[in-house]
């Protein structure tokens, strides 16, 4: 495995993963977008802990959401002066985000995060919902596990994102896999 997180549209509500065959979901159509090592803050954004379903495989039950697109849209209207407060210094990456949620005719979208928690099973499960938690919560502790989640540098004296942009751009929304996505990824 890669270690990779993918962000899926399409029209089926089933949670996103892998089977004992494959996966199930078109890697050459449906991923919008990819990360490495972590998922990205702004990917959570669009999701509530009820929308947190599981993915099951070998037995185990992998936490994979999945939300209705026009949900997803109207949450992001919802949190996005947060996020732009938050995110101060990555307006763009804001309305990169924005511009490939609207682009989105799919039904659905989810995460497939199988491989980010194949590294930390115990981590993930802690992780995942309170970072998704936090566009609700603004608990401390909570923003704390969405930047852990995300894999960036946050100075909250400064309310900044401090990795250089290409990275923290990554961390933010993530990077094109097969489809084209509204951002410069060079």
């Amino acid at each position: 495995m890669a270690n990779r997180a993918y962000l899926i549209a399409n029209d089926t509500n089933a949670p996103a993963g892998p089977t004992e065959e494959d996966i199930n979901y078109d890697p050459d159509t449906e991923i919008l977008s990819a990360s490495s090592y972590g998922v990205p803050a702004l990917w959570c954004s669009i999701f509530t802990e009820p929308d947190i379903h599981h993915h099951e495989l070998q037995g185990f039950r992998i936490p994979a959401p999945t939300v209705e697109t026009q949900v997803a849209r109207e949450r992001f209207a919802q949190r996005r002066s947060v996020l732009e407060s938050t995110f101060s210094n990555f307006a763009q990456v804001v309305d990169e985000w924005a511009n490939l949620l609207n682009g989105v005719s799919e039904r659905y979208i989810k995460i497939d995060a199988t491989e980010i928690w194949d590294m930390g099973p115990e981590e993930f499960e802690e992780q995942f919902p309170a970072a998704i938690r936090w566009f609700d919560s603004h608990a401390d502790s909570d923003f704390d596990q969405l930047v852990l989640i995300a894999g960036f540098e946050y100075d909250s004296s400064a309310s900044k994102i401090t990795d250089a942009p290409d990275i923290a751009g990554n961390h933010l929304r993530g990077y094109g896999w097969v489809r084209a996505v509204p951002w410069d990824d060079a």
